[in-house]
């Protein structure tokens, strides 16, 4: 069950060190459980390639890798090597290292508006009216608002579901599949991929890195 409690008041905290321990164990048993589920259906995937090469799948694996190309967004129309492969490259972790310095950078340790009011720790978007908060420094011309979660399980699961699937981590995806390759992947691998998380650009991943 998602925690519905409030977020914890992180400012109570006047010893540096505590406020940042106290911010990362809220937010790391949703980052581990999004994780082990990633992890989970990889394993699965990898299970069900090893087969293909083997043998015949059955009704039922055609149908869970084609429910998999649908949920990360991948048009592919064949279960072979290569849908295997792009596939793959999106069901993967994201390194907790990663998740934790975004989740602070974004939403100023738990402290930001968005964070408190609508438990958005990625200064995530949406983009049809009254999908989220209108932020009070919104460009004229612009549409997008902040987006607003139910809880902090939900604001995870749509971290993890924007960098494995929307075509601006694009590059993220390949280091990260870059990095699978040679060994394990951690975060600092993985921060030039974010070049289009920001406005800001390179300025923005010089501040994560």
């Amino acid at each position: 069950m998602p925690e519905l409690l409030p977020v914890p008041d992180f400012e109570q905290y006047k010893d540096v060190v505590e406020k940042k321990k106290a911010f990362f164990d809220y937010l790391m048993p949703f980052i581990e459980r999004e994780n082990a589920r990633l992890q989970n259906i990889r394993q699965q995937i990898i299970e069900i390639e090893q087969k293909h090469q083997q043998q015949e799948l059955t009704v039922e694996e055609y149908a869970f890798i084609y429910s998999l190309y649908d949920e990360f967004k991948l048009e592919y129309p064949d279960v072979d090597a290569q849908g295997f492969r792009l596939l793959l490259t999106r069901v993967d972790v994201i390194p907790a290292d990663l998740v934790l310095i975004q989740a602070a950078k974004e939403s100023g340790w738990g402290s930001s508006r968005f964070a408190l009011e609508a438990y958005n720790f990625f200064g995530q978007w949406c983009f049809k009216a009254g999908c989220g908060v209108v932020p009070q420094k919104r460009s004229p011309g612009k549409y997008h608002e902040v987006a607003v979660f139910p809880h902090v399980a939900a604001a995870i699961n749509s971290y993890f579901y924007n960098l494995n699937t929307f075509y601006v981590y694009e590059d993220l995806r390949q280091l990260r599949a870059k990095r699978r390759s040679e060994g394990e992947v951690d975060g600092h691998h993985l921060v030039s991929g974010l070049v289009r998380y920001s406005e800001r650009g390179m300025d923005y991943v010089k501040e994560i890195h």
